[in-house]
């Protein structure tokens, strides 16, 4: 038996909910399996605290690091385990597509050592306004809350497309995001992301140490840049996400890092880890291991509730669940990896890929829709069905918790979408 404890007075949880900067998505309602929580017009409430069971679910759900769960003098037993309480991940089963991202563009303008995709220069014929607008449009009918548009490269470098799809997504009600290296963030560029009604700029900066970072991003100079971008972003008032890569020279700085973040006036801190895509496949100096990443996401859980209210702490990496308590889940739910779960990418080519970085083309928007590619294709229906997992993880018991861990490494290692991800740690 675990013994978890917090300063909360007078109930066993506390369950804290920035709603003022929540989209609304649904999903922590979904998935608190005791359905204490009511998604309202303008917000998430809590019908009952006193029933709240501490799994931290909803907390690890929200993408956006929004809620908070504090617990106190609370006996869970960790010996039950997570496979055994659950069905297959949404059996016979269409998902809402929840969060779509938009890569703008293949043309960027910096070296990054890490980049998954080779970024330089544009595909010949990239996706215009039009069509991302009809596939917006579509996907709405699916369930759609939220877009993001990022790139193989840096989304930027098309403003115009980006203030348009901005715009578009925000009249239609559906949250935005864009993700930039930060390099290019004037203060027209940063005046029109807020005309245009962005909900949150993600920025990357992967050092309070500029030349830490202008290494990793393999051009002098660019911390200055980004830091003077993400300065004009708070004089505008717009929430900003900073985004680094764990990596052999910040693992071990997190805390002072995070602190300098926290006093430049981000809103949330989200951390990726160094993966094997593209030129990361080359990046050795530069990997952690699997202790160094443990240890990294434990600071970050550390340091979450100690800085909640200033700075929003987002470990949703699906190997944070290896560190929360987690003892229930509700059938047919599932955190950690999204790709194909509630979550989709378009490429600046048109084609159609489960996330960000796995190199598996599931279709194309130029040749059929993103209904029936969502609804229809092998790929994202067999990343959905878990339950045929191998290796490691398809015998543990956080399967259920973290979805078999990072499904692109998977792939990109083996070729098999089933296949272990070798960057967890657990030993089942």
């Amino acid at each position: 038996m675990k013994k978890y404890e917090s300063s909360h007075n007078e109930l066993p949880f506390e369950i804290v909910i920035q709603n003022d900067k929540c989209i609304r998505c649904g999903l922590c309602v979904e998935i608190c399996p005791l359905n204490i929580l009511v998604l309202n017009e303008n917000q998430v409430e809590v019908i009952d605290y006193k029933k709240c069971n501490g799994c931290k679910l909803c907390e690890n759900k929200c993408k956006f690091g929004l809620i908070l769960i504090r617990t106190k003098n609370l006996e869970i037993d960790d010996s039950i385990s997570i496979s055994n309480l659950l069905n297959p991940i949404l059996q016979n089963k269409i998902p809402k597509l929840v969060f779509l991202n938009i890569h703008i563009t293949h043309a960027c303008n910096l070296k990054c050592i890490h980049c998954f995709s080779k970024a330089k220069v544009a595909y010949e014929k990239e996706v215009n306004s039009k069509e991302i607008f009809n596939v917006v449009d579509d996907a709405i009918g699916l369930g759609l809350r939220s877009i993001t548009l990022t790139g193989g490269g840096e989304p930027l470098l098309r403003k115009e497309l980006c203030y348009e799809t901005i715009k578009m997504a925000s009249d239609r009600n559906i949250h935005t995001r864009i993700c930039t290296n930060g390099t290019m963030l004037d203060e027209n560029c940063v005046k029109k992301l807020k005309e245009a009604d962005i909900g949150i700029v993600q920025v990357s900066l992967d050092s309070h140490v500029p030349e830490i970072h202008d290494e990793f991003r393999g051009m002098p100079g660019t911390f200055k840049k980004v830091i003077k971008g993400i300065k004009l972003l708070n004089d505008y008032e717009i929430n900003v996400m900073i985004r680094p890569t764990l990596h052999s020279k910040n693992y071990n700085r997190l805390p002072e890092f995070i602190s300098f973040c926290s006093e430049l006036g981000a809103s949330h801190f989200r951390l990726g880890l160094l993966r094997p895509f593209g030129h990361g496949k080359y990046a050795n100096e530069w990997y952690v291991n699997k202790s160094q990443t443990k240890e990294a996401i434990g600071t970050l859980i550390g340091l979450r509730e100690e800085l909640w209210g200033r700075l929003n702490i987002i470990a949703d990496e699906c190997y944070t669940h290896l560190l929360n308590p987690m003892p229930t889940c509700r059938p047919n739910s599932q955190l950690g990896c999204r790709a194909g779960v509630d979550k989709i990418v378009i490429s600046s080519d048109g084609s159609i890929i489960p996330c960000d970085t796995f190199n598996l083309i599931v279709g194309n928007i130029r040749s059929s829709s993103i209904k029936d590619i969502w609804k229809e294709s092998p790929v994202l229906r067999d990343l959905r069905d878990i339950k045929n997992l191998k290796g490691r993880c398809g015998n543990c018991d956080y399967l259920w918790a973290c979805g078999g861990g990072c499904r692109a490494v998977a792939y990109e290692i083996s070729a098999d979408i089933f296949a272990e991800d070798s960057l967890c740690w657990h030993q089942p």
